[in-house]
């Protein structure tokens, strides 16, 4: 499998990079260039605007996929600075969503901004958690 990855490579080198012998620069390649993050909260209780992910100074955030389960019935939305980045998401009880873009963002961010949720319904006493996974990465 590994000899064929490397044939494909060097075929796509010679079709796309004409005079480049098959050699191809693969160094900076966006994968090599950040590393991926997952961000995680889980709440009891409904809660608003509260920051799930705040990124380093200077730098912003690649948000490439959400996942949200939830033990109690409810909606669960996920923003920034008030403005929808995941519009709200009703969760049956027991229930689980994943909205992933596969390699593409979901969302990037301006520099410093943050991902907060808020979440409304049937959380609040309950015994049952809701529980939000976000991953990605900054730049």
């Amino acid at each position: 499998m590994r000899k064929l990855s490397q044939v494909l490579l060097v075929a796509a080198c010679v079709v796309l990079l004409p005079g480049s012998s098959g050699r191809c620069e693969t160094s900076g390649r966006p994968h090599e260039l950040w590393t991926t993050q997952t961000k995680t909260a889980t709440a009891t209780s409904n809660r608003t605007d509260t920051a799930i992910w705040t990124p380093a100074s200077g730098k912003r955030i690649a948000l490439q996929g959400v996942a949200i389960s939830a033990g109690a019935a409810g909606v669960v939305e996920i923003e920034s600075s008030d403005t929808d980045v995941i519009p709200l998401i009703s969760l049956e009880s027991g229930g689980l969503k994943v909205i992933a873009g596969n390699a593409a963002p979901l969302w990037t961010g301006g520099v410093d901004a943050t991902l907060a949720y808020t979440n409304t319904g049937g959380f609040a006493g309950s015994s049952q958690p809701l529980s939000i996974l976000l991953w990605g990465y900054e730049y």
